[in-house]
């Protein structure tokens, strides 16, 4: 089954929002840019991902993130 591959992007202001949370650097800010704007994290490290993946099933849709390295070390697995 072939993924809906998306980058994920946000306005300048989006991005304004996001730099200036995370310059407090605590945890709690970073959880709450992970959730709020990226909706969760990479599923493999971790951090902020860059892309979202979708799998269209039968009766749900499953969704995985990814930063660019671990996109790039995985994208020619998604297919399979």
């Amino acid at each position: 089954m072939k993924p809906k591959i998306e980058k994920i992007e946000f306005t300048k202001e989006q991005k304004q929002e996001i730099d200036k949370t995370l310059k407090i650097n605590l945890p709690t800010a970073v959880k709450k840019i992970q959730t709020q704007y990226y909706g969760g994290s990479c599923c493999i490290c971790g951090e902020l991902p860059d892309y979202k993946v979708t799998y269209d099933l039968e009766d749900a849709k499953r969704i995985e993130r990814y930063c660019q390295k671990d996109f790039d070390l995985y994208k020619g697995k998604m297919d399979d």
